[in-house]
């Protein structure tokens, strides 16, 4: 019994580590692909523990209490004194913390997914704009580099060269 009493309290011991890494490392995600990619790892490396703890989980599932009568329904382990209403109150307890931690975990793979899709499109999209942007700086440098202020017509036609650049900007980006 002591085993198992060990076990439970190893495997409470784990789930409020990982709870708490959740908490600090995984609850907010992240608003950058760095930081998108940092936390899949985090995630992958959890789901790593969760394939190891299962086994653990089963053995626990399976786990039958003997009680000693001649202890008054206590289970003694190392100085420590747990009834049968304790140990199942127990066993409950990281059975639905477990449950929200695996929950946690799945449903946190699809949103990673969902954003860094959203960022990497958010990302191309600028790189098209700054690429944009730069043409049309360039366009409009070589217009005034051949700038002529005393030449009224050239000027109106730099004019007319510059609303063409401003007319097309929105269908270039399209």
């Amino acid at each position: 019994m002591k085993l198992q009493i060990d076990q439970i309290e190893s495997f409470d011991t784990w789930i409020t580590q990982a709870e708490q890494r959740i908490s600090t490392q995984l609850e907010i995600i992240q608003q950058d692909i760095s930081g998108v990619d940092r936390q899949y790892r985090q995630l992958a490396q959890l789901q790593d523990e969760l394939v190891v703890q299962q086994q653990i989980t089963e053995s626990l599932q399976n786990m039958v209490i003997v009680i000693d009568e001649s202890s008054n329904s206590g289970i003694d382990t190392a100085g420590s004194q747990y009834t049968s209403l304790e140990i199942e109150a127990k066993l409950l307890n990281l059975s639905e913390r477990w449950a929200n931690i695996c929950t946690f975990v799945q449903n946190r793979w699809v949103k990673l997914q969902e954003v860094k899709i959203e960022l990497e499109q958010f990302e191309s999209n600028r790189d098209k704009v700054n690429r944009w942007l730069i043409r049309k700086e360039e366009e409009i440098e070589k217009i005034l580099a051949k700038s002529n202020i005393t030449d009224t017509d050239s000027l109106m036609q730099q004019v007319h060269s510059i609303k063409v650049i401003q007319t097309f900007s929105s269908e270039d980006l399209i």
